[in-house]
């Protein structure tokens, strides 16, 4: 009887990192249980532990020596803080080391190297030179019911805006922007979203208005951004599920390492702000919304199979 192949996954996560690795760890661990591959998933300092169980996983905690992890097929690492070196001592570990790698300069002793985003074409990964690449949209790691909203989703005359900074925002820059919208829309309604990661909100303006829905534990994203008619947000995960969902879209950078992706955007004279600034951002949304615009052209490159592609080619690269 043939063993059933197992996969560790090291997803990062946290306050300073927010929820993108681990979220999208999770969508590649679906699509490797689908494929028989049993998935052990590991996060630091217990974040993220609820989520991992809401998708059904086992929650495990990231150990302190990673040379004591168990032996498996597969081993998934999402994170920009492991010594380059441990990869070499995983090699008695693990038949196949992977690594979602967004910036091509520290996975230099991986098997396969998996970049989804919309810039990964730009990436060299010249020091990868003996690494498979799994590299473009068709490869992006997003849950496919964020595809099937664009074509059901029904125009109504109160335009509804989600917000959305991501796992690092305790609040801040979502509350931010919900009241200068709310000076400048009298009929807006705003579903506000705050990271999990925070038990405390941090709502500086004091807002409270009955067209503000403030989310804070892992709300359904699928639903309301099936009822959004705007996406406010980081260049993170999220816009990515944004854009699979046909939602229209403004984006506001808040970390140097998002440089990447909005200078992709700026190309395509998509609606990027490089500086935070609520004002003219509340400005911008309002001509969004007024305006029919056609999908970003990065929606015809995503690919709803991106988890499903990235699964097959891994069970395909594994030694027999």
């Amino acid at each position: 009887m043939q063993m059933r192949k197992k996969a560790i996954v090291l997803a990062d996560c946290g306050e300073l990192i927010g929820l993108g690795h681990l979220r999208r760890t999770l969508v590649l661990a679906s699509a490797l249980t689908d494929v028989g591959v049993e998935c052990l998933i590991y996060t630091p300092f217990a974040s993220g532990a609820n989520i991992v169980r809401e998708y059904g996983f086992k929650h495990y905690a990231w150990p302190e020596n990673l040379e004591l992890l168990p032996e498996a097929d597969i081993i998934v690492t999402d994170s920009y803080r492991l010594p380059s070196d441990i990869q070499l001592v995983w090699k008695h570990l693990f038949k196949l080391i992977v690594a979602i790698d967004d910036v091509g300069d520290n996975a230099s002793h991986v098997d396969v190297i998996i970049n989804g985003n919309i810039y990964a074409e730009l990436i060299s990964y010249k020091n990868n030179i003996n690494s498979k690449l799994l590299v473009g949209s068709e490869y992006s790691l997003i849950r496919p019911e964020f595809f099937g909203i664009g074509a059901g989703r029904v125009t109504n005359a109160v335009k509804r805006v989600l917000i959305s900074f991501g796992g690092t925002d305790d609040g801040k820059y979502a509350f931010a922007i919900a009241k200068a919208l709310l000076e400048r829309e009298a009929e807006l309604v705003i579903d506000l979203i705050v990271s999990p990661l925070y038990s405390e909100l941090k709502n500086a303006y004091g807002i409270q208005h009955p067209r503000l829905s403030v989310h804070h534990n892992n709300p359904d994203m699928v639903q309301l951004m099936g009822m959004a008619s705007l996406y406010i947000g980081a260049p993170g995960g999220t816009l990515i599920e944004a854009m699979a969902a046909q939602l229209p879209f403004v984006v506001v950078k808040i970390a140097e390492n998002q440089s990447v992706v909005v200078d992709v955007l700026k190309r395509y004279n998509c609606p990027v702000f490089e500086e935070f600034e609520p004002k003219s951002i509340a400005i911008k949304a309002q001509n969004v919304l007024s305006q029919k615009l056609e999908p970003c052209p990065f929606v015809r490159k995503l690919s709803s199979d991106g988890a499903k592609n990235v699964a097959r080619r891994l069970i395909g690269y594994l030694p027999n």
